[in-house]
């Protein structure tokens, strides 16, 4: 015998759980669709300050040792601050660090920045030391490039940007000692990071005005 129709029809959803279903959707679409703007802000500012000085500390340095040891602190002291950037954009944000764009953006930040490092040792061992402000240009804009999939334009045109003044810079490697080698370093890692944070600030007064 076939079943009574009531045992086909389909069972109600309960309303609550159909709202906790909607919830976790619209949560979760809100945390892919959040641009992570952790870099160009105030972070922007204090990297390109610490890029500046870097630069300054090392056009003075009597040694390898000594530039090299200037530039490995501006580097720790830069994580540093992408760190607490990151963490803080995600406070204010209310996204997770463990998962959603929090999570990429470091990501996508952190594998070429622990490539750079470990091609850093390299060239130290082989003595390649004038490769090593190019190869720090490149790795840095792919790092932006690939976290700005996660952030806004700027960071993406900044690594863009980066990976251009690698690449020119690759053609002719300078010796690190050279002026011409802190100049470039100077005007990227200082300039370049204090360029992009006017025009992240510029852009967010115009929104703020227009809001």
């Amino acid at each position: 015998m076939p079943p009574p129709p009531g045992d086909l029809a389909p069972r109600p959803v309960a309303v609550a759980t159909r709202a906790a279903d909607n919830l976790c959707f619209i949560r979760s679409t809100m945390e892919r669709s959040v641009l992570f703007t952790a870099l160009p802000g105030s972070a922007g500012v204090l990297l390109g300050v610490d890029g500046a000085a870097a630069a300054f500390l090392g056009a003075r340095a009597r040694s390898i040792e000594q530039w090299l040891a200037v530039w490995i602190g501006a580097a720790c002291l830069g994580l540093a601050i992408g760190l607490w950037s990151v963490a803080r954009r995600a406070r204010q944000l209310s996204v997770p660090l463990t998962r959603g764009p929090a999570r990429s953006f470091a990501f996508g930040l952190s594998v070429p920045l622990a490539a750079g490092a470990l091609i850093t040792g390299a060239l130290w061992r082989y003595g390649a030391f004038g490769a090593m402000p190019a190869t720090w240009m490149l790795l840095y804009g792919c790092a932006l490039l690939s976290a700005g999939t996660f952030s806004l334009r700027q960071v993406r045109t900044m690594g863009a940007a980066f990976f251009g003044a690698g690449a020119l810079t690759l053609a002719v490697p300078l010796s690190p000692l050279a002026a011409a080698s802190n100049l470039l370093l100077a005007a990227t890692f200082g300039g370049l990071h204090l360029l992009f944070a006017a025009l992240v600030a510029r852009d967010a007064r115009r929104e703020v005005r227009h809001g």
